[in-house]
């Protein structure tokens, strides 16, 4: 029997290890994604608008060009993460970690809560959409020179 979920309903996927999942295109808008472990899952197109994946391990995941508007990820680990094209508008970052999280194209112009210091610690490229205070900074310049001449 199937069960219809009310648009106000969030289903709730918390603590499920997804670790090298294929959910590419999935739709996991407004879920409940507590501690969820992503782990190199392949989430290329997946829908998380509104999505609450706090403290969520997204390391060496493929997100490109995932929908994160307004998705609630302090404390989430994109560590090495594919992130090219995504999109964050309205997504709160604080406390996320992007270390070496792939950025190209991604729109983070009105993320929440972003700084230099996590895009430094990522791989962004001068296609990134930063906010303009964070994209005029010097460390963040000299970052996109370093990626952009590694070729990463």
């Amino acid at each position: 029997m199937r069960r219809h979920v009310a648009a106000t309903e969030r289903i709730d996927l918390s603590n499920l290890h997804l670790a090298h999942a294929w959910l590419r295109s999935a739709n996991l808008a407004s879920a409940r994604l507590f501690d969820v472990d992503f782990t190199d899952a392949l989430l290329i197109g997946a829908d998380l608008n509104n999505a609450l994946p706090l403290g969520a391990d997204f390391t060496d995941a493929w997100l490109d060009s995932a929908n994160l508007t307004g998705a609630r990820l302090s404390g989430a680990n994109f560590t090495g993460a594919w992130l090219r094209g995504a999109n964050f508008t309205g997504a709160r970052l604080r406390g996320a970690n992007l270390t070496n999280a792939r950025l190209d194209r991604a729109d983070f112009r009105s993320a929440l809560d972003l700084t230099v210091s996590q895009v430094v610690l990522a791989r962004p490229t001068r296609a990134t959409q930063l906010p303009p205070d964070i994209a005029a900074d010097p460390r963040v310049l000299a970052r996109i020179e370093e990626i952009e001449a590694a070729g990463w």
